[in-house]
């Protein structure tokens, strides 16, 4: 057995569950050699109605080449989690942006990190936290509207303004990819498209960040050169580096927890001496040790 063999299985298991049948029938000899010959019946034409996400994971678990499955029940796992979200993950599944019309200023960005897609995955796609670590004001998320007519807007002030947008459902293709597009209702910008991808390579992945920002008049251009072009690069390369840094060092069997966003705050040494305190207490209690010392860290 092995994680190609699991990821099959899985599929199989999935596909009946969908259509109350197998994906073969038959004798057992014929059941036996459509598995290893014949291709699965499609979803969307067995179910009508199904997710078309759920139809091309279950498609690709089945398929016959190894190297086309996901890679074990981990990465399926992931998978149907972010279909449980209700994400996207495909650019086919996304709703589309009203427009954006218009000559964007496009900011790509590249670096070579040592860490796989998926152990960056996880840090890189935690964009709340990412925003915060390259210097980006907290957001204020609001829902407004009932049914298909909702919408999520997020607004945050920067430099004396405050910037207000829709904020369209993310594309969500883990470990490799993701993105989202804004359209600004207030602030120097018309509407933003950001994307990031992560290839494996030979040394590990190389992270690609493109920024599209379609700016309002002469301040929105400024903007754009300034945050984006300048300060945002900066701040990006530093944090992707930390996470690799960070995912590097997690490798090791007895490695210290570690945020791979920013540093720890530092303690004083009052504060010090009362965690040490607190944690020899906790071990004359009868504490395990080794969770004492990780939860020390």
């Amino acid at each position: 057995m092995s994680a190609a063999t699991d990821t099959y299985a899985l599929g199989a298991t999935l596909f009946a569950l969908l259509t109350e049948r197998p994906p073969f029938v038959g004798d057992s000899n014929a059941v036996m050699l459509a598995h290893l010959s014949e291709p699965p019946p499609s979803l969307l034409e067995t179910v009508p109605g199904v997710d078309p996400g759920v139809a091309d994971l279950v498609a690709r678990a089945l398929s016959k080449d190894p190297a086309d499955r996901p890679r074990g029940a981990r990465a399926m796992l992931e998978e149907l989690e972010v279909l449980r979200r209700g994400a996207a993950i495909a650019v086919e599944a996304l709703p589309q942006a009203k427009a954006l019309e218009g000559e964007p200023s496009r900011y790509a960005y590249a670096w070579d990190l040592k860490s796989t897609p998926e152990e960056l995955w996880p840090h890189v796609s935690n964009t709340e936290r990412l925003n915060r670590a390259i210097g980006l004001q907290d957001v204020v998320w609001a829902r407004e509207g009932v049914g298909e007519a909702s919408k999520m807007t997020g607004s945050f002030r920067a430099a004396g303004m405050t910037l207000r947008w829709k904020e369209n459902p993310f594309e969500w293709v883990a470990p490799h990819r993701l993105g989202v597009v804004r359209e600004y209702e207030s602030g120097p910008f018309d509407w933003m498209r950001s994307t990031v991808e992560l290839t494996p390579s030979r040394e590990g992945t190389r992270l690609s960040h493109t920024i599209e920002m379609k700016p309002r008049g002469f301040l929105g251009r400024a903007a754009a050169g300034i945050e984006i072009g300048m300060r945002m690069r900066r701040a990006l390369e530093r944090t992707y580096k930390r996470i690799d840094d960070a995912c590097m060092r997690g490798r090791a069997i007895e490695a210290r927890p570690e945020d791979p966003f920013e540093q720890p705050a530092a303690l004083s040494a009052s504060q010090r001496d009362l965690l040490h305190a607190r944690l020899d207490r906790a071990r004359q209690q009868g504490g395990d040790d080794h969770v004492l010392d990780a939860l020390g860290d």
